[in-house]
């Protein structure tokens, strides 16, 4: 078995052990999708190659998921299913085209994931204090660096660099699905 596979298998049956401990299932989600995050943004400096197997069999265990979940996924279904294969398709250019570099490039986005999955359990279980009102801060400060303003310089950096058009358009639809949730965010944030 390689990599995408084991880490695949791994956080299916993490789920189940999870869901079987009476866990919520949209609660499970982001404690997955979490540990993922974290595991990225840790580990592709290190081990970029690795890093993008593991990181894929996250993806298509999620991908996965949603589908068969759908009904849990309604609100943001299209958006996730695009996410998600811009994901899988952007790591298997960087190993088909030993672009690792980009993959180092984007995985930083991963830094925003656990402040966003944190609130989500603060907003869907209605919790309130300073602490969530700090988070929503670091969350605005994280997503727009990392999320709008990086990910638009690096659209403009593989545009100038002549980088193929998967590169491009995976960037682009990047950008595209940041700034949808950022608006989204920022209506949340202010409610």
């Amino acid at each position: 078995m390689d990599g995408i596979t084991i880490s695949a298998f791994s956080y299916y049956g993490l789920s189940k052990y999870l869901l079987s401990k009476k866990y919520d299932f949209l609660i499970v989600d982001k404690i997955l999708s979490t540990i993922n995050s974290v595991n990225t943004v840790s580990f592709t400096p290190f081990f970029p190659k690795t890093t993008i197997k593991l990181f894929n069999g996250y993806m298509i265990y999620d991908f996965l998921n949603i589908i068969l979940n759908k009904n849990m996924f309604k609100k943001n279904f299209k958006e996730y299913i695009l996410h998600h294969a811009c994901s899988i398709s952007a790591g298997c250019a960087a190993m088909i085209y030993n672009r690792t570099d980009i993959i180092m490039d984007f995985y930083k986005l991963e830094f925003t994931v656990p402040i966003t999955n944190i609130l989500w359990i603060c907003h869907n279980y209605n919790i309130k204090n300073c602490n969530v009102t700090m988070l929503k801060i670091l969350l605005l400060l994280t997503y727009s660096y990392y999320r709008i303003y990086y990910t638009l310089t690096l659209l403009y950096k593989y545009y100038n660099n002549n980088s193929n058009y998967l590169i491009l358009f995976t960037t682009l639809s990047f950008c595209l699905l940041n700034i949808n949730w950022y608006i989204k965010i920022i209506r949340i944030a202010l409610k």
